[in-house]
């Protein structure tokens, strides 16, 4: 097993480098966090990143990047992700929300060109052989998910949204040709109720 070196470059800046060539799975750093707290409020954090920018203003093409990964691949792999998160619970614990990935975002001021919680974006020139998209669900469940997306708001916000907005010349639409397909539809209900609404596919 490899040494880890650790440097410190500057004032309250820690970098650390670290190479090994293993024949099982390891865990490069590791922290191990048993929580016997019992709180009514605040939030417990395992791993916390403060961030404050100010002073200096930031120009041209820089950026910030609060919690920054780099991942290149230089040999033959079978499953990469960047991130990934795994959770589970034991006894049928009590629980609101449980959820994988929670982003909150606040106004961020109304000089701001574009504001989204979640950008995925990407330079691809070789497209998969299979499966290849911005998104992919799966269920290894034998339970199938009540929906694929859940929209909720208060009062007539979502109301007045558009589900879908692109920007001009990134969506090609063609015009409408062909029948409506009744066995193809896309299936949307409201929480609550038993009223399910159809949107129809059609065959070119």
């Amino acid at each position: 097993m490899g040494k880890m070196k650790r440097r410190f470059i500057a004032t309250n800046r820690l970098e650390i480098t670290k190479s090994f060539k293993e024949s099982a799975a390891i865990s490069v750093a590791k922290m191990t966090i048993v929580d016997t707290s019992n709180i009514s409020s605040g939030i417990n954090r395992g791993f916390y990143i403060s961030y404050t920018h100010s002073t200096n203003a930031i120009t041209g093409t820089a950026e910030i990047n609060c919690l920054a990964i780099d991942f290149t691949a230089t040999a033959a792999l079978v499953h990469a992700y960047a991130i990934s998160i795994y959770m589970t619970q034991t006894g049928n614990v009590v629980g609101r929300n449980a959820v994988g990935i929670w982003i909150y975002m606040e106004d961020m001021g109304n000089l701001t060109d574009a504001v989204f919680d979640l950008f995925l974006d990407r330079v691809v020139i070789n497209r998969a052989e299979d499966r290849d998209g911005f998104i992919r669900c799966k269920n290894h469940g034998t339970a199938d998910a009540k929906c694929v997306f859940h929209i909720e708001g208060s009062g007539t916000v979502m109301a007045q949204q558009l589900f879908i907005m692109n920007t001009p010349g990134s969506m090609l639409a063609g015009a409408l040709s062909g029948a409506i397909v009744a066995s193809l539809k896309v299936k949307i209900g409201a929480l609550g109720s038993e009223t399910q609404y159809y949107i129809p596919l059609y065959q070119s």
